[in-house]
């Protein structure tokens, strides 16, 4: 079985019920999981931000499809948690050492066009490590997309 499979059995029952019966039940504070999402975001050198937000699409996904998540993998069971309750991501940015630092963190990484993310297994978001806790991530950090740019993902 997929670990994916709850949440397609999820949505799969909810497309036959009105909206206000698919509310899921709020989360105790203590309870909630998140996947860090961390984008490298240099300062001398911003990535642009479509292939920035193809790279954090891509990374949480190939997070989710990685094969330490299929059953007796070692992620399968955070993942499957995860899953099964709300799916909840939060963005942070990291810069040199800050950027090697969160490789040590289990995840994956995607470059899209040189703009690199790293999603990481999802935890519970109060004892997030610092790493990738402390990085908060400006609204404005990224350069505007070229108009004639095409995207290409590759995947690391």
């Amino acid at each position: 079985m997929s670990v994916l499979a709850p949440l397609a059995a999820r949505y799969a029952s909810w497309l036959g019920l009105p909206a206000e019966a698919t509310a899921v039940v709020e989360t105790e504070p203590d309870q909630v999981r998140a996947m860090p999402v961390v984008l490298r975001l240099e300062k001398s050198n911003p990535p642009e931000r479509t292939p920035l937000l193809e790279a954090a699409a891509t990374a949480a996904l190939a997070v989710c499809l990685d094969e330490r998540c299929e059953p007796d993998g070692p992620w399968h069971e955070p993942m499957r948690d995860w899953i099964a309750g709300h799916i909840r991501k939060v963005s942070r940015r990291a810069r040199g050492s800050h950027w090697d630092a969160v490789q040590e963190l289990p995840g994956v990484t995607v470059d899209v066009a040189g703009a690199q993310v790293r999603a990481l297994l999802r935890r519970a978001w109060r004892t997030c490590r610092r790493r990738s806790r402390g990085c908060r991530c400006p609204a404005r950090t990224c350069r505007p997309t070229s108009p004639h740019r095409r995207a290409t993902t590759s995947r690391c």
